[in-house]
């Protein structure tokens, strides 16, 4: 006797709503794990304005934490002793500027939402300040008089407030949703114009 077999045939429609159900499910348990959450760990799902209001938010907490760090590299090398190593008193000093003119670039490429204006201005106002302070510390370290000294902890207390001013804005302070991770860009743009501080004549 020969064996007769019994070919089963799947309708194309239920092979591709199949699949569609397969790909559904995998971008939902992508999206799940993605997802911020709350105090009760429940997936938040966000509108677009206040997603840009809390990436611009993160973003600013981050820059926030850079100028902490770059605030104390400045006053250590302003508190130094002046040695015989001024090359590198004054690599530290260019390492501070180089810091210094990456977050006013990283500032100045990503675009605040019309929301946080107020926040946008303290976070540029601390940029420029920071830039100035740093100029003015390595003007300091490679010309070492007292009048560049005043002029490197003037523009260095100036940023410290600015610092100040932006950590104690309510943005900064309070939260609405969950921490989201900064979307931060940092592409090549023109930086604002530093402020430089007025030049003192050397009493003769």
């Amino acid at each position: 006797m020969s064996e007769q077999r019994t070919e089963i045939e799947i309708p194309r429609e239920a092979i591709y709503a199949t699949l569609i159900v397969i790909v559904l499910a995998i971008f939902g348990a992508i999206g799940n794990a993605v997802s911020p959450r709350d105090a009760e760990n429940r997936p938040v799902l966000l509108l677009p304005d206040v997603r840009a209001v809390e990436q611009y938010r993160a973003a600013a907490e981050t820059w926030v934490g850079e100028w902490v760090a770059l605030d104390k590299q400045l006053r250590s090398i302003l508190d130094a002793p002046l040695t015989n190593d001024l090359l590198g008193q004054s690599r530290k000093s260019q390492q501070a500027f180089d810091q210094a003119l990456d977050l006013s670039r990283a500032v100045e490429s990503n675009e605040s939402p019309s929301s946080l204006i107020g926040l946008s201005a303290q976070t540029r106002n601390a940029a420029v300040a920071y830039l100035n302070a740093a100029m003015a510390v390595a003007r300091f370290i490679s010309a070492p008089t007292p009048d560049n000294r005043i002029d490197a902890s003037s523009n260095v207390g100036i940023a410290g407030r600015a610092l100040q001013q932006l950590q104690a804005n309510e943005w900064m302070i309070k939260r609405v949703t969950p921490p989201l991770a900064p979307v931060l860009t940092r592409v090549p743009v023109s930086t604002p114009t530093p402020i430089l501080p007025k030049e003192r004549k050397e009493k003769q």
